[in-house]
């Protein structure tokens, strides 16, 4: 009888202990799935078309891109530079292309010479310039950092931006831009125009 006492003890410690070690072998945490929706890219919310207004036949007119200043051997008057707006939420880099005309044409066959750098000559820098400050008028503007005209590289009539830029705090900006328009001394009489089209994309 002493026997038997002892060994249902021995049984009923084992079982102790087996519940012991079950109740320490699973555990959990907890983490959390974020994002934040923001707004898409939204270009040329707010635009101005590059405005040579009247030229003189054998003459040439250009227009600045940093103040609006206009420089012509003819007529002046009218004139204004053009922008695209750019929008995102600050912080977001930012690449830019710019596909620009090699001529304006009237409709008729009959074209313009229009030259988008910065000295109006087939220059190595963009008449052009990304700014937190809205052109108006004949209002300087500067550019942000890493978004001068230094800083576009031409191809085959597509200016395009080095290196993405950060978009500042407000996100809002403006690409700036100015050209030259050369009229021949057999220059047809008429109205010229071309496309130029800013394609802004997010950086991976």
């Amino acid at each position: 009888m002493k026997k038997l006492t002892i060994l249902l003890f021995a049984v009923t410690l084992l079982v102790g202990f087996s519940s012991v070690t079950m109740a320490q072998s699973t555990d959990n945490a907890t983490i959390s799935a974020n994002a934040n929706v923001v707004q898409d890219m939204v270009v040329g919310n707010e635009f101005e078309d590059l405005e040579f207004n009247n030229i003189l036949v054998n003459s040439a007119k250009f227009i600045d891109a940093t103040d609006g200043t206009v420089t012509a051997n003819g007529v002046t008057g009218g004139e204004t530079r053009g922008y695209f707006s750019i929008e995102i939420i600050s912080g977001t880099n930012v690449d830019l292309t710019l596909d620009v005309p090699l001529n304006l044409e009237d409709g008729s066959s009959n074209t313009l010479s229009i030259d988008f750098s910065d000295n109006g000559d087939a220059g190595t820098d963009l008449n052009g310039l990304v700014t937190e400050t809205k052109p108006v008028g004949n209002a300087s503007v500067t550019a942000i950092t890493g978004a001068t005209g230094s800083d576009f590289t031409l191809t085959t009539g597509v200016w395009v931006l080095d290196s993405e830029f950060a978009m500042p705090s407000g996100g809002l900006v403006y690409l700036a831009l100015g050209g030259q328009v050369t009229a021949t001394s057999d220059q047809e009489v008429g109205s010229y125009t071309g496309d130029i089209t800013l394609t802004a994309t997010v950086a991976d």
